[in-house]
């Protein structure tokens, strides 16, 4: 349990002190106090997107989240897919585009 938090200024970080074994610590935290920030900041950090293959496995819809595309995240970030992606924006019938799938092992 901390002995001590606090609020930096600008209200977008935590400070917490505790003591372990003995030893005081601290620990800044970053406060998202919305579900469209902590959304949007995982977003940002995510390095990759779940490729098709993975997203077939786990028994998701075919067709990437969109942000995935408009964040340029791999696989997604290929001339294909932001065109499918502007197609499917104008109401174009659009064709997800092939991937190299591996096979079965």
């Amino acid at each position: 349990m901390p002995l001590a938090m606090v609020t930096l200024p600008g209200g977008d970080r935590l400070m917490t002190l505790w003591s372990e074994r003995g030893a005081f610590r601290l620990k800044t935290w970053q406060m998202l106090p919305t579900v469209a920030e902590a959304s949007a900041y995982g977003k940002s950090i995510v390095p990759e997107c779940l490729s098709p293959q993975s997203r077939h496995d786990l028994g998701l819809e075919p067709a990437p989240p969109r942000w995935c595309i408009e964040m340029n995240k791999p696989p997604y970030n290929t001339p294909q897919w932001r065109q499918w992606l502007a197609d499917k924006n104008a109401g174009k019938p659009a064709t997800l585009p092939t991937t190299n799938l591996p096979g079965p092992k």
